[in-house]
């Protein structure tokens, strides 16, 4: 057996100069180093293989045999690996191959999911030592498949014993309905609804139903029938509490199983259950009453209106009436006199209005004589005020510009601050359309020159035509303007199209190069495959680079080009995988 620890020692006495080694030394630690690493990728790779194929057991299995893989990759991947590598590449000796970092990640990341797992491989070899049930060794085998579902073994291990099982329940299930043994078939009930591979004939499951139904039916009607003797023997002794308890006993049963009530129960029992309706009704209405009762008590004591006070009465005397009660007579006399009140003071409130309306009317009536005059003063002023917000809420410089020509002297020359405020507002807004408008021919001007000096001839000149076309829409705003940038986008349409013809052009002459060579390739089939796959990687990058060059293709084109690269990408794989199967 191969000693790793003595070569990775001695690679590390070279390095670090505590020994003298002879070149031939050198030479055989490049060697030994060298084939322990291509040892270990290809154990890995055998295990990586088995993971992916979804046995995990498999793949630790591998790992474990002797030596331990991950030992090995630990004392292989040591710290000064990097030198060493670059030492021997200087020194022109065997240079070790890099060690695969993921292979080991999923071998660990197996280990994790088989200490998982061995819990119910443990219970499952016992089972099966001690020739347990095959309705236990499903069970467990089940549990097994649920926490590896990547493992088909599983599955066909479980499809096969449930072909077994299948057999036996069939005649289990006669002898359990035959002895009429109510646990065996809730048991055989249970299993039947578990997940099955093999789905078993529905007709059993309909039979353990149909026996365990008809003897709940059974047990359900014998109680329904002790139920309705035991409410009319309290119905017999007026006992209301434990009446309601055992009808509403019955009340579930129907609503659990449903179940009907036996007709001789319903006859029995027809008498106690409308002296219990005829109870609870009194009940309710007793508690109306008094709830009536506690809600006028609480009005009279929280001041509540008249109108509301006389609604609460009105149905106090309607509980009253249904409970068999009587109004006390306190209570009536309280809520008259409360309302009396409340008559009184609501006349001595009216007359006071009526005293401070007639006062109101003659001071305001002074005061209207007064103001008149400075009344249309101010009424001319608010309604030019008016106009004024209503063009800066607007904020349109035509409009505004229409209506200030003419009036602008007349404006300015008002003693009112507001409207001074308004004016310097719109006169603002004007000015900032002007500032929009010297940007706007600006940047027109600007778009035509780049459109009429060098065109499109790059995607940068495409890209920076859309920033500048898009620049001119954004202070686009009125009709004039919006023709402006659709004749500007008209241009700009007709000059993208030729040049999106010119990257088609060139993209597709280079998608049809591809493929030609593709096609040679396949022809020539004694090539090696790793020669055919140097070539499709070299495929590859020239025409991923090539789509690069070419951003501003059409999307046919483009989505030519990445199928191509798909495919490609697909060859790779599919000559990759080929080189890493053992």
């Amino acid at each position: 057996m191969i000693d790793y620890q003595a070569i990775v020692d001695g690679i590390r006495n070279v390095l670090t100069f505590s020994e003298t080694s002879a070149p031939g030394t050198l030479h055989q630690l490049a060697e030994q180093y060298a084939g322990a690493c291509e040892e270990l990728n290809g154990r890995l790779r055998s295990c990586s293989f088995a993971l992916r194929q979804g046995n995990i057991t498999e793949a630790v299995r591998l790992a474990e045999m002797e030596p331990n893989l991950l030992d090995v990759y630990t004392i292989l991947d040591f710290p000064e690996r990097d030198e060493w590598v670059e030492a021997v590449s200087t020194l022109a000796l065997a240079v070790p191959p890099p060690l695969p970092v993921e292979y080991a990640r999923e071998l660990n990341d197996a280990y994790r999911a088989q200490n998982v797992l061995e819990p119910h491989l443990k219970r499952f070899r016992l089972a099966v030592l001690a020739r347990a049930s095959l309705s236990e060794r499903l069970t467990l085998l089940r549990e097994i498949a649920r926490v590896e579902p990547q493992n088909i073994a599983w599955q066909r291990d479980q499809e096969s014993l449930e072909r077994v099982r299948l057999e036996e329940l069939d005649s289990e299930i006669r002898d359990a309905i035959q002895t009429n043994h109510l646990t065996t078939l809730h048991t055989l009930r249970d299993e039947l609804t578990q997940h099955w591979i093999v789905p078993p004939p529905s007709h059993l499951l309909e039979q353990v139903e149909l026996v365990l139904r008809s003897n709940r039916l059974q047990l359900v009607t014998e109680e329904m029938r002790r139920c309705g003797g035991q409410l009319v023997q309290a119905h017999l002794e007026f006992d209301h509490g434990k009446s309601l308890v055992i009808y509403e006993k019955l009340q579930r049963l129907q609503s659990q199983y449903k179940f009907p009530v036996p007709d001789d129960v319903v006859q029995a029992t027809r008498g106690a259950v409308e002296w219990l309706q005829e109870e609870n009704r009194r009940k309710k209405n007793r508690l109306a009453y008094r709830a009536a009762h506690d809600a006028v008590i609480k009005a009279l004591k929280s001041d509540t209106m008249p109108a509301e006070l006389r609604r609460m009465a009105y149905h106090l005397d309607i509980a009253a009436r249904d409970a068999e009660a009587t109004v006390p007579e306190e209570l009536a006399r309280a809520v008259a006199n409360e309302i009396t009140m409340w008559e009184l003071q609501r006349r001595r409130r009216t007359r006071l209005v009526t005293l401070v309306v007639i006062v109101t009317c003659l001071a305001v009536i002074g005061l209207v004589s007064l103001f008149v005059y400075s009344y249309s003063q101010f009424r001319k002023t608010r309604e030019i005020i008016a106009t004024l917000e209503r063009l800066k809420e607007e904020a349109s410089p035509p409009a505004i510009r229409g209506y200030l020509a003419g009036r602008e002297t007349d404006l300015a020359a008002s003693n009112s601050e507001q409207v001074a405020a308004l004016l310097a507002s719109l006169r603002e807004i004007v000015a900032s359309d002007d500032r929009r408008i010297e940007r706007l021919d600006a940047k027109c001007r600007q778009f035509s020159d780049l459109l009429d000096g060098d065109g499109i001839n790059s995607p940068a000149m495409y890209a920076r035509l859309e920033g500048q076309l898009k620049d001119v829409e954004r202070l686009t705003e009125t009709e004039d303007d919006r023709r402006t940038l659709e004749t500007l986008r008209g241009r700009f349409l007709q000059k993208s199209r030729d040049y999106v013809a010119g990257q088609d052009e060139n993209l597709n002459a280079k998608i049809q190069e591809v493929q030609l060579q593709i096609t040679a390739i396949n022809d020539h089939r004694e090539l090696p495959n790793a020669e055919v796959l140097d070539r499709y990687v070299k495929l590859l990058r020239e025409l991923e680079a090539t789509g690069n060059t070419y951003p501003n293709a059409s999307a046919i084109t483009r989505e030519r080009c990445r199928n191509m690269i798909n495919l490609l990408r697909e060859q790779i794989n599919r000559l990759e995988s080929n080189e890493t199967e053992p």
